[in-house]
């Protein structure tokens, strides 16, 4: 499966699971392991703004940590092959420049 195709699906499956996200992917064939050629990294950036304010920092971390495990889980069990999600959290609080 190409990165492009994959990365597609990885998308839809997040907006499935209601995590808001922008289709915004810059995949490259260079980004896979020669010694793991059935494993496809990922690395994400998840986005955290002010609606979520409210919520206790640890589970909105604790929900973002298990939505990348099921989202690395589910891809290996319905599409045969391996995905390493890797990933930061941006709180939008601390980020004034991205907030305009």
């Amino acid at each position: 499966m190409n990165p492009l195709r994959w990365s597609s699906c990885l998308w839809l499956w997040f907006m499935c699971a209601n995590v808001e996200c922008l289709p915004k992917f810059h995949v490259s064939s260079r980004d896979q392991d020669d010694d793991f050629p059935d494993v496809f990294p990922v690395t994400m950036n998840y986005i955290v703004d002010d609606s979520h304010i409210t919520d206790n920092k640890q589970k909105v971390e604790a929900w973002l940590s298990y939505v990348t495990q099921k989202a690395m889980y589910e891809f290996q069990v319905f599409f045969h092959f391996t995905l390493n999600i890797s990933y930061t959290i941006t709180y939008l609080t601390s980020q004034s420049d991205l907030k305009s």
